[in-house]
């Protein structure tokens, strides 16, 4: 679905969800990255929503006694 439709730009919108993950894990790879990645978490979970022109991106996580903590 991302991959089909080219943005005026040049790009798809897959292209334009790349750029933006790539860009947040060099941001601060230790951070965001990281605390999904923890062994201690027991679940992870992403999804995306298109509202033009932008596409929001988010993932959540839970650990084992904690709330879901978001991130961004």
């Amino acid at each position: 679905m991302l991959e089909k439709r080219v943005r005026p730009e040049g790009k798809t919108k897959g292209e334009e969800v790349e750029e933006a993950l790539d860009y947040w894990l060099k941001k601060d790879p230790l951070d965001g990255r990281a605390k999904m990645e923890n062994s201690e978490n027991k679940k992870v979970g992403c999804a995306y929503k298109v509202v033009e022109p932008l596409v929001y991106f988010v993932c959540a996580y839970s650990r084992r006694y904690e709330a879901i903590r978001y991130v961004s």
